[in-house]
């Protein structure tokens, strides 16, 4: 059984209920589709997925797999240890564990490294019982997801692909770059294309660390994108909007949105983050550069820094509405485990909290240096609200009306703004209730 904790509130907690978190955010995660097709046919493989499924503790299994990030961490752990009390062996794997497996090992025995590149190894060792407690996944073997696993759970959206898996970059606060260490892997262009032609969709999430982290595999892929005639999104870092041949190569393959990890509009804070590539005046080219080609931006914005007072939200508010940035994402400062941020702030003794489940970006688990603790989340939920005021995101749709519609992009605008506010609501909700 292959398990995927998620949050307690957004939990499904007893059989027949129905999923409480937001609809357009009910995604599967595509580990478990990957394994599912790397499990040989003589094992039955069950697919719980706590968003919308009970994962119920009595089931008649012989073995179960978890996995796991920092948020649901703790989850993890609790399951692993109530599968483990029947007796019943428990591999759990993802960042978190590979980062903390000291952490993870108490629970059960840890994936450190690429699940694919053991996981019939895992399985072979326990067919003849002699499961081993650690595994390191060096290499990745790319397959076609099973997604088979997601027919009938209320999913909103599936076709989910991966293109690559890593990142060359080294910020100093991210978890990918502390477990992949500059490394890049990157999936065959014929396997790509041959997944997204068994999707029914006309609409592909890359699910990459960073599509164009190679950008000679990135235009290869772009080109063989072109005749499929879809629309997708991904994840990227704003160079993609330096490159006129990516770019336009991108634009013409189907791109219509890019999540772009901006966190900053200090260079003095970007180098600190040892976001070496990060130039703030480069920012407002590449955003510009992506606007001329109809491809909405998502910035993405972290806060509490060293060198960051209160004055870095009205600053970067106004950096976001100059530059008609069509969504974002704001998050606090979160030291990761493991990651060198985290190793700093724990050697000044700024770490504040060790609970992983507020490892969430949405709190506060340590002292920033220029502001307090209760100023730093004010702050962000200042400018959130201001952004999603509704006279600004009816000012964004007919700012962008025309070139959404010349690009097919109006469904992906309002899906956004419509995901967002539920989840605004939903939250809003849920703290009355507490």
């Amino acid at each position: 059984m292959f398990v995927s904790p998620t949050r307690e509130w957004l939990r499904i907690k007893n059989f027949g209920d129905q999923p409480t978190g937001t609809q357009f955010l009910r995604v599967p995660p595509l580990a478990a589709a990957t394994l599912k097709a790397l499990t040989p046919p003589e094992f039955e493989f069950i697919f719980v997925d706590e968003q919308v499924d009970f994962l119920d503790f009595e089931t008649n299994v012989d073995l179960v797999a978890v996995m796991c990030n920092t948020a649901t961490a703790k989850r993890a752990y609790l399951i692993a240890d109530k599968f483990s009390e029947k007796d019943i062996p428990v591999v759990i794997g993802g960042i978190h564990p590979t980062l903390n497996t000291a952490e993870t090992i108490k629970h059960g025995t840890v994936v450190a490294g690429l699940a694919e590149s053991v996981w019939k190894t895992i399985l072979d060792d326990f067919s003849k019982g002699r499961i081993k407690k650690i595994y390191h996944g060096s290499e990745c073997k790319f397959v076609i997801p099973d997604r088979t696993i997601f027919k009938n759970k209320p999913y909103y959206f599936t076709s989910l692909v991966e293109t690559s898996r890593g990142c060359i970059h080294n910020c100093n606060f991210c978890s990918t770059a502390s477990a992949f260490k500059g490394k890049y892997l990157a999936k065959d262009i014929d396997m790509v294309i041959s997944e997204i032609k068994g999707l029914d969709s006309k609409f592909i999430a890359f699910i990459d660390d960073n599509i164009i982290a190679n950008p000679e595999h990135a235009k290869k892929l772009f080109k063989a994108l072109i005749p499929l005639k879809i629309k997708w999104g991904s994840q990227s870092t704003y160079l993609l909007g330096l490159n006129e041949e990516l770019l336009e190569l991108a634009a013409k393959s189907g791109c219509i949105g890019l999540f772009i990890g901006f966190e900053s509009i200090s260079d003095d804070t970007l180098r600190k983050h040892d976001k070496t590539f990060g130039k703030v005046e480069l920012y407002r080219k590449a955003i510009k550069n992506l606007h001329k080609y109809g491809i909405m931006v998502l910035g993405s914005f972290i806060f509490g820094a060293d060198s960051d007072n209160t004055k870095v939200f009205d600053s970067t508010f106004n950096f976001i509405q100059k530059n008609n940035i069509d969504g974002i994402f704001f998050g606090v400062y979160t030291p990761l485990p493991m990651t060198p941020t985290y190793t700093r702030l724990k050697a000044e003794h700024r770490i504040t909290d060790t609970d992983w489940d507020n490892y969430d970006y949405r709190h506060c688990v340590f002292k920033p240096k220029e502001m307090t603790e209760k100023q730093l989340i004010d702050g962000i939920s200042h400018i959130h609200k201001m952004f999603f005021r509704f006279d600004r995101i009816l000012f964004r749709f007919v700012r962008s009306i025309g070139i959404m519609q010349k690009r097919g992009t109006l469904p992906i605008f309002l899906g956004y703004y419509s995901m967002v506010l539920s989840r605004i609501a939903m939250l809003k909700k849920l703290k009355q209730l507490s």
